[in-house]
């Protein structure tokens, strides 16, 4: 039916619209446009509109293209995401300033989080006995210790240990650790953590360990470090825990105390 500017339309039902949907353009009636949709089950030829009362959502031609309900509340920033159900949309709030969009820890949705290195507080290890750092997200997967002249008061090795929520493992490490100078190299190894091998109350330890999931919760240590002015450590190692690691320690090996020196950490 042809429709000229002016003149009455006297027949409605032929009056049909063009609607862009699936890559295609599909006519519909017009008159199904307007009024109340059906909302008897999906359409089932081409050209047809109906309600999906129970999802909000607007169904057109066989095989239906969807229109989902927009959300409500939006702000500049949002993002519309999908759901589980192809016939719903929802709104992802915007993130904080210089978060990044990324897939969750679960990979079951999208979030907003912060992006790179997530930098810890430095601990000045001038005392004490550990140092520790709790609430490491779940979605880290690569954690770096920095040691700036960490120094013991006698002949303990440094050791750093891993663990869940539940609080650090002490047990099933498999760490080697060698110590490099003059004289010629020393190795030593450890079940009880990831070791450093500065053994002299004269030793002062600057480096940084690198902790790296390998799978699940495997994780994989190397370290390298100047630990004097002529002498300097490298140590490797892997431990699996028996949960998600949420928490580090820094001790030692015995009973000396820290007397010198800072640490921080860092993850992503």
């Amino acid at each position: 039916m042809e429709i000229v500017s002016g003149q009455a339309v006297t027949d409605p039902s032929q009056v049909r619209v063009l609607i862009y949907a699936r890559g295609r353009l599909v006519h519909v009636p017009a008159s199904s446009l307007f009024g109340t949709l059906p909302q008897d089950g999906d359409p089932t030829a081409e050209g047809q509109i109906k309600w999906d009362a129970a999802k909000k959502a607007i169904l057109v031609g066989d095989d239906p293209s969807v229109f989902p309900e927009y959300p409500d509340s939006m702000a500049l920033g949002d993002l519309i995401v999908g759901t589980a159900d192809a016939r719903q949309v929802k709104r992802l709030a915007k993130g904080s300033a210089l978060q990044i969009l990324r897939v969750n820890a679960a990979g079951t949705d999208l979030e907003f989080a912060s992006g790179g290195l997530t930098q810890g507080t430095s601990i000045a290890t001038t005392s004490g006995t550990a140092h520790s750092y709790t609430g490491i997200p779940a979605s880290a997967s690569e954690i770096t210790i920095k040691f700036a002249g960490v120094s013991l008061s006698g002949t303990d090795a440094i050791l750093v240990q891993i663990g869940p929520s539940g609080g650090v493992e002490t047990t099933g490490y498999l760490s080697t650790a060698t110590f490099h100078s003059g004289t010629g190299n020393t190795m030593t190894n450890s079940t009880a953590g990831f070791l450093i091998p500065a053994s002299n109350a004269a030793h002062v330890t600057s480096g940084i360990m690198t902790i790296t999931k390998l799978t699940g919760n495997q994780w994989v240590s190397s370290f390298h470090g100047k630990i004097t002015t002529t002498s300097s450590a490298s140590s490797a190692g892997d431990k699996t825990l028996a949960g998600t690691l949420d928490r580090l320690t820094v001790t030692r090996t015995g009973t000396n105390t820290f007397d010198a020196g800072a640490l921080n950490v860092a993850w992503q």
